[in-house]
């Protein structure tokens, strides 16, 4: 153990993390004492220059050795120029606003010293050219995540006041706090908890600053109702309203707002302590799939540290749970059916955790996802051959066949109801809404649905997947950043010219039909729950409920005849390092 632990502290990698983790604290430290006055921004700068050349001379590095780096490594050297000169103009940017945002201005020089060691770790870490993958997703994701978590404050994300909500319950079962029909029972600081999660401005921000440094001092419980006396003042944060089926959705999250409640936390910290435990969740689950993964490990690293996932990650969203889940699905999927060093018993316990992971998945969003839960099966019967392509491709278009040959008589031979059409009203309006029923006598009208919703809203579907749109879908950065994403997607996706494995046409285009079908499910879903008979378009859809199918869509660009070359891999990570560190400077500076 000790050899292990000695061998362990050797490495480079661990050597790099142990002396940016110690000056990056010097550098807190150096700010704080001097008050976040320019001193103390100097000082810290000062600092992160100094672990630089501490890295340097500490690897034994010579001159000729700079050169040959430099030569070897221009994209990284590139990259690191363009960095460095962003952040400090952050910093800069946090020391000008000092007077009219104090509490802000000195976060978010808390979190630029974060990105700048953050950064300067990754980067020396690309220099060794033999860190894994896997290793440069955990240092981004961490430093990525724990930003968003921070700038964007408490019921800033989307639905947020109700998952916390749904996690505070989890948390109650945790500690064996009985439930009651008419509440929630919350600590008298939790249920008095009053912020706006709309639309906040740099002074609402600093008072949450504020509050986010107060102790706790209302800890005895108080059942909390849905009155009528808080219905206008604190409409959406007091109400005990609680997202039904599938509780285990909310585990993580609910574990760290229950470590939070044993530790005395005050109510901010405490909410916060269950976005980091989702966060740290996320981050160790896409570890392991890009660790594992036989095929397109530079796709799902691209996809992971998109900033839509992320930030969903840096909250207390159950999507975290619905994007990690299909992902470690796929994953083992195809780790199971290609690798083959995997002993016997580690075969069983990972098929077993398989079949869990499915059966979890299978019933979430109304079993939009269901496909997802499929897949293992279908990558079985292609692996092993159990049914002939041929067959399979019969039964597909045999059903796609009747359904076409249906919707033709039903739209232009018999117009007539065959089955009672129930009236459903919208809850968000009042109004008739679309059924089930409807689209069985009418299916003409959900294909005319799709068609002018996809080509209405088809490329915000993707932007807002990336994550163009954060927050409650208000907070936005420039288009440009978005192009570029999409850049490395598609170029990631792209077969590589050291994986041996090659998907067939067949096995591609069965992914397609999963992928699609996925969406048509989803669409179909707000259909009938949240659109209007009114609308021409479906309502209510966002980019991120598509994230769970990412990595097996664009997997089917993954072919024999277009091969990127291993080296355009650097360019591709360092090229969406540099975007996420923009979106990251933009997010931070749109408050000073």
């Amino acid at each position: 153990m000790y050899t292990s632990l000695k061998e362990y502290f050797r490495q480079p990698m661990t050597k790099l993390l142990l002396i940016h983790v110690v000056f990056y604290c010097l550098s807190l430290i150096a700010v704080i004492a001097f008050d976040f006055s320019l001193t103390g921004h100097i000082l810290a700068c000062l600092l992160m220059a100094g672990c630089e050349l501490f890295v340097f001379f500490s690897s034994n590095h010579s001159w000729e050795t700079i050169k040959n780096c430099i030569t070897k490594n221009p994209v990284v050297i590139i990259t690191a120029g363009l960095f460095i000169v962003r952040t400090a103009l952050t910093l800069l940017q946090c020391y000008a606003k000092q007077p009219y945002a104090q509490n802000y201005a000195n976060l978010s020089t808390i979190l630029s010293l974060l990105i700048l060691y953050g950064g300067g770790l990754f980067l020396n870490s690309m220099l060794l050219n033999d860190t894994p993958l896997e290793k440069l997703f955990l240092l981004q994701a961490f430093v990525f995540g724990m930003v968003l978590l921070m700038i964007f404050p408490l019921y800033c994300v989307a639905d947020e006041p109700v998952h916390l909500r749904t996690s505070y319950d989890l948390s109650n079962t945790m500690m064996g706090i009985p439930k009651s029909e008419e509440g929630i029972y919350m600590r008298r600081d939790d249920a008095d908890f009053n912020m706006n999660y709309i639309g906040y401005t740099t002074e609402q921000v600093n008072e949450y600053l504020v509050e986010l440094a107060a102790p706790l001092q209302g800890d005895d419980l108080i059942l909390v109702t849905d009155d009528t006396k808080h219905s206008h003042t604190l409409e959406y944060t007091r109400r005990p309203v609680v997202a039904k089926g599938q509780s285990y959705q909310y585990l993580f999250s609910a574990l760290g707002i229950t470590i939070g409640r044993f530790l005395g936390l005050g109510t901010i910290p405490m909410y916060l302590m269950g976005r980091f435990f989702n966060l740290l969740f996320y981050i160790i689950v896409l570890y392991y799939c890009i660790k594992i993964l036989p095929i397109g490990k530079q796709l799902l690293y691209s996809i992971a540290l998109l900033p839509m996932p992320l930030h969903l990650a840096a909250s207390a969203s159950r999507d975290v749970f619905r994007i990690t889940c299909p992902i470690l699905i796929i994953t083992l999927t195809l780790y199971l059916l290609y690798d083959g060093a995997l002993s016997d018993k580690r075969k069983k316990i990972l098929t077993v955790l398989l079949v869990i992971l499915c059966l979890l998945q299978f019933p979430l969003r109304k079993h939009v996802y269901a496909l997802i839960s499929l897949f293992p099966a279908i990558v079985y019967i292609y692996k092993k051959e159990i049914i002939s392509h041929k067959a399979i491709f019969r039964i597909f278009f045999g059903i796609c066949s009747v359904i076409l040959l249906f919707s033709i008589f039903k739209g232009f031979v018999f117009r007539g109801a065959l089955i009672t059409e129930p009236l459903h009203l919208v809850a968000r309006s009042g109004n008739p809404g679309y059924t089930k029923e409807f689209f069985f006598n009418h299916p003409l009208t959900l294909v005319r649905l799709f068609k002018d919703t996809l080509l209405q809203y088809g490329y915000f579907y993707i932007e807002s997947m990336i994550g163009s749109s954060l927050g409650w879908l208000d907070t936005t950065y420039p288009s440009i950043f978005v192009f570029l994403l999409i850049l490395v997607l598609i170029v990631n996706s792209l077969k590589r010219s050291d994986e041996s494995i090659e998907f067939s046409n067949a096995f591609r285009f069965s992914l397609l039909i999963m992928s699609a079908a996925t969406i048509l499910f989803s669409l179909t879903g707000m259909s009938i729950t949240y659109t209007e008979m009114a609308s021409n378009v479906i309502q209510g859809v966002q980019g991120r409920y598509f994230l769970p199918i990412a990595l097996p869509f664009l997997l089917i660009f993954n072919n024999k005849f277009v091969i990127a070359k291993k080296s355009i891999n650097i360019s591709m990570i360092c090229l969406q390092f540099l975007v996420m560190n923009y979106i990251l400077q933009f997010l931070l500076m749109r408050l000073l």
